[in-house]
């Protein structure tokens, strides 16, 4: 979900201190990749179900989350779909994922946050196995004055999480500490509250919005989908400024997840010219 905003306006919030005078980023984009359909990846017996959502990112494999909670493991140097199951997330949307840095014991890859996005608006800590995924961890934030739906972004780099939600006049990203394992209370959840947001910073004018990404200071917040314009925003979360809107109606139909890998920004889409189909791009940018 997601679309353009001619002159994003980033404010902080009341309460929040004033920032020290910060080095201003520059980026630029060096060139832009189409990696392929998932559904020329995929063998016969596989099946896609529900609309692509998250995507997820960490070395050679990648995990796609669809509507749902089907999730597709995905080996990006083979181009294949290594396998396709339903994970146990009762009808999350899904509609942002990404890798933290801890791994349970015997685990295959860091821990995989994912969005619910509405009714309690969880974020799920999964556990990702060739054949399954299981929830070792639920992450709420409780906030009476908002009750739309809610996003959630990790930098594992830095130790954050980011919860992204608010009304069409003043979108939020909170800040809080990305919980461990052990932070979980007896029935495996972690409950935020205002007193644990770290940092506010609000904007306006994310029509549609879709995933969310927040790693190394910089945020990459993709938006849009038709008729409304798709766009990316790359914006420097030190000086609150917006360095670069880049334009992503010739990719496909709507762009969905996002993560990013050294200097690769990976993109999926959702795309309508075959069964339920999502193709995958790449971007690289230069940040200095």
């Amino acid at each position: 979900m997601l679309c353009v905003l001619a002159g994003m306006a980033w404010t902080l919030a009341a309460g929040t201190a004033a920032f020290p005078q910060a080095a201003k980023k520059e980026i630029r984009i060096v060139k832009t990749e189409h990696l392929g359909a998932l559904t020329d990846w995929k063998t016969e017996d596989q099946t896609f179900k529900g609309s692509p959502q998250g995507l997820a990112v960490h070395g050679r494999t990648a995990v796609l989350m669809r509507d749902g909670g089907q999730l597709n493991l995905i080996d990006l140097k083979k181009k294949k779909v290594v396998a396709v199951y339903k994970a146990d997330l009762a009808r999350a949307h899904c509609n942002n994922a990404g890798f933290g840095k801890e791994k349970v014991r015997g685990g295959i890859l860091p821990l995989l946050y994912v969005t619910e996005c509405y009714g309690q608006r969880r974020c799920f800590v999964l556990d990702v196995r060739r054949d399954s995924a299981r929830v070792v961890q639920e992450i709420y934030y409780e906030d009476p004055s908002y009750k739309g739906p809610l996003d959630w972004c990790v930098d594992p780099d830095e130790g954050f999480i980011y919860a992204y939600g608010g009304p069409l006049a003043g979108r939020f990203l909170k800040k809080f500490r990305l919980p461990a394992l052990a932070d979980s209370d007896a029935d495996g959840k972690v409950t935020f509250t205002d007193e644990d947001v770290l940092e506010t910073v609000t904007f306006q004018d994310v029509r549609v919005p879709q995933g969310s990404m927040v790693r190394k200071g910089l945020a990459v917040i993709p938006q849009g989908c038709p008729p409304l314009e798709r766009n990316l925003h790359f914006i420097d979360m030190a000086t609150r400024e917006k360095l670069l809107v880049m334009d992503l109606s010739d990719f496909d139909i709507e762009p969905e997840g996002i993560d990013r890998k050294g200097n690769w920004i990976y993109l999926s889409f959702f795309s309508k010219d075959k069964e339920i189909n999502t193709n995958l791009y790449r971007i690289k940018v230069k940040v200095r």
